[in-house]
């Protein structure tokens, strides 16, 4: 997320944001600190908040947090079948903001990056599972 924190509060309602949001960047690794928006069902009105987290999920099960690093991308068609994502799917899901994504190609000569976004550099909005 390349944008900060601050012009994410109108565009996506938020009602109440974090402290420590951390900084813009360009490349946001596994394990990393991301924004993440939350809904608060518990207040009514409902409120949304702008929150910081790591990237990767750590069940709530898990002895390491280690685990995190390698359960950071959950592929839609398998979700609801697996045990980890299964307590999050059902309760605890964020909108994780962002500026677009890459993707890679192998070439004869390496890896070659494509970074996917909006053409009107927008944020992109992808869904999120939190514990």
């Amino acid at each position: 997320m390349t944008r900060p924190p601050a012009d994410l509060t109108d565009l996506l309602d938020v009602d109440t944001v974090a402290e420590d949001l951390p900084a813009p960047s360009f490349n946001i690794a596994p394990t990393d600190r991301a924004v993440i928006v939350l809904d608060s069902a518990k207040t009514d009105p409902p409120t949304r908040r702008l929150e910081a987290a790591r990237w990767g999920l750590v069940p709530s099960w898990a002895k390491d947090v280690s685990i995190g690093s390698r359960a950071f991308n959950a592929r839609s068609e398998e979700i609801e079948d697996k045990p980890m994502f299964r307590g999050a799917l059902e309760k605890r899901r964020a909108i994780v903001p962002t500026s677009g994504y890459y993707e890679w190609k192998v070439t004869d000569d390496g890896k070659e990056p494509h970074y996917i976004h909006p053409a009107d550099d927008s944020p992109l909005l992808m869904a999120g599972l939190y514990e």
